[in-house]
């Protein structure tokens, strides 16, 4: 058996190449077909580069393109619990095969072929990511380097501190631009509730703040919960809590009150009506108002970005 697959060996590679090829043509034909990428497809933001060569000089067009940090996709089937925003390899990890049973148990094993026609691009999350990347002076980054070392960001511009990956970053943006939507399509509503909700994650709201902040992995702090009350009336209807001093800076930005009390404004107890603690992960993080913030001096290896050799 050992001596057929020697004298196969090389048509197996080949036709696993082709067949990478294959997926990586038919996934990029999905992205230009949304909307093509002008200009430099890929562009190495965190990679030390050896003599000054383009670490991706040797990757197709395809491939490039389907490692933008904007490239992203989601399941052509909505999930009603959480929409999952993946980068290429991810998309086709988590969305592309299908679960498989043998006698009625998950089999990790085997996996059905995979089925691009399970994943979609995107395209809300695709244009909130170039907004982002623009504040951060990253514009056609990599989404391996985004992600690589271990690298975490935290929205800039609200109360929420937890450390996100590169893809859960943009899905925070997105669901934060869907709340506003739907609370500004009720203005008789807040009107009648005499306050306001501000888009704080709109660049050009606060334009003299970042968009996004870095920080390392941390051990977190647990620190008392307390809520907005204004989130928690129609037509807001939005689970807003965090530390006292994150839900004092929300009410003050989105809700344009200067001086939040406890009592009115906020409260200490969740809509469940239970005390309970959160997390606070805030750690002198380095904020994005352009890439030079990080410094000059930082040295990222290449080395784990291509884990699965992006297939």
């Amino acid at each position: 058996m050992a001596e057929d697959f020697a004298e196969q060996q090389s048509e197996i590679i080949t036709s696993i190449c082709d067949w990478k090829s294959d997926i990586h043509t038919r996934m990029a034909e999905m992205l230009r077909i949304d909307e093509g990428v002008e200009g430099q497809l890929l562009t190495s933001r965190l990679i030390v580069r050896k003599d000054g060569l383009d670490p991706f000089r040797n990757l197709s067009d395809d491939l490039k393109l389907l490692l933008r940090a904007d490239s992203l996709f989601t399941s052509v089937q909505p999930n009603t619990q959480k929409t999952i925003i993946a980068s290429y390899d991810l998309a086709v990890e988590k969305i592309g095969y299908r679960f498989a049973f043998r006698d009625g148990m998950p089999s990790n094993p085997y996996k059905h072929p995979v089925e691009l026609s399970r994943i979609r691009v995107h395209r809300e999350a695709r244009r909130v990511a170039r907004v982002v990347l623009a504040s951060m002076g990253m514009e056609n980054a990599c989404a391996a380097e985004l992600n690589s070392a271990g690298r975490r960001y935290a929205c800039a511009r609200c109360h929420e501190s937890q450390l996100l990956t590169w893809e859960e970053l943009v899905s925070h943006f997105v669901k934060a631009q869907q709340v506003v939507a739907r609370v500004h399509e009720h203005p008789d509503q807040l009107e009648a509730l005499q306050v306001v909700y501000r888009d704080v994650h709109d660049p050009e709201v606060f334009p003299d703040r970042p968009l996004v902040k870095y920080a390392p992995e941390q051990t977190p702090l647990a620190v008392p919960i307390r809520t907005c009350d204004i989130c928690s009336k129609v037509p807001i209807l939005y689970d807003t809590k965090g530390s006292e001093d994150k839900i004092i800076t929300h009410i003050q930005d989105v809700h344009d009150i200067a001086e939040p009390k406890l009592g009115t404004h906020y409260s200490n107890r969740n809509p469940l009506g239970s005390l309970g603690f959160n997390f606070n992960l805030d750690v002198e993080p380095i904020l994005f108002s352009g890439f030079h913030d990080l410094g000059s001096d930082m040295d990222v290896d290449t080395y784990g970005f291509w884990d699965n050799d992006f297939w």
